[in-house]
């Protein structure tokens, strides 16, 4: 249980705000009380420096001591990595297309925590939970099985 004052380190991806405020895996804040609003009981309330007001953080989302640099795949945020699955689009209309390069974040999470790692890719606004067959420390081969080339139709 959290108490006013704690310090407590975000231990999830790194998140974009709507004000542009970003926190950083491993970004260390304090406990002002209790979560409001849809995670009212659920989660407290932090200030994390540099921020104009607190953050309504799930439990789920915070570590009492800094979360481990060392992630699944033996990743370090700021790695860069290339998506060697086929294309997928998104809900939101967005295309990761294969060998595409983006830049870890944080550890994956929901679903594919501990199975992956979280992935910026440029032109998301968020980043993207990628499993560790997803992606390739190298930019993966564009030739295939055939001669057949990414694109051949």
């Amino acid at each position: 249980e959290y108490k006013i004052g704690d310090t407590v380190y975000w231990a999830w991806s790194k998140e974009k705000f709507l004000d542009g405020y970003e926190l950083a895996y491993g970004q260390s804040g304090e406990v002002k009380g209790p979560a409001t609003g849809e995670r009212a009981g659920k989660g407290v309330s932090v200030l994390f420096p540099g921020t104009d007001g607190n953050t309504n953080c799930l439990l789920v989302q915070l570590s009492r001591t800094p979360p481990s640099q060392e992630l699944p795949g033996e990743y370090k945020i700021g790695d860069t990595v290339y998506w060697a699955w086929s294309k997928e689009k998104f809900l939101d209309g967005y295309e990761l297309a294969y060998g595409q390069s983006g830049e870890v974040k944080g550890p994956a999470t929901g679903e594919r925590a501990g199975k992956g790692v979280s992935v910026l890719f440029p032109g998301t606004d968020g980043n993207t939970n990628c499993l560790l067959v997803q992606l390739s420390r190298t930019p993966p081969s564009q030739e295939l099985p055939g001669e057949y080339k990414i694109g051949d139709t």
